[in-house]
């Protein structure tokens, strides 16, 4: 007695159905501008310089924001991205969301920044 090997007893005496090759998608990642936050400035080399240009943005915000700066090899602002948006005194960061717009812009250094309410709370 002879055995087809495309009939077997566990299937019904059905063909066996070809296997599936997972494919490993591909995907494309940009980064879009949004419009200008504010006009270019001199290069960044200290603090006060940094939070001279931050202040503007974090002014009239009711809760906590951390946002990151690119700056190009000469410190120079190259573009700005809001990483989290949180609540009264609390704001989640991931490092991934930190450092994947600044590879995106080709970022040489960057600046953090979380704007902090200020405390309102009476102390006895």
């Amino acid at each position: 007695m002879s055995v087809d090997s495309s009939l077997g007893s566990s299937n019904g005496g059905r063909p066996l159905s070809p296997v599936r090759k997972y494919a490993v998608p591909r995907y494309r990642v940009t980064l879009v501008r949004e419009g200008r936050a504010m006009p270019a400035a001199e290069s960044v080399h200290t603090s006060e310089g940094a939070a001279a240009i931050l202040r503007p943005l974090f002014a009239g915000l009711d809760r906590e924001q951390f946002l990151i700066c690119g700056l190009d090899a000469k410190h120079k602002l190259i573009g700005i991205n809001v990483v989290s948006t949180g609540s009264l005194n609390l704001t989640i960061v991931h490092p991934r969301e930190v450092f994947k717009p600044l590879i995106l812009m080709n970022a040489g250094a960057w600046l953090c920044r979380v704007r902090m309410r200020p405390c309102s709370r009476i102390l006895p």
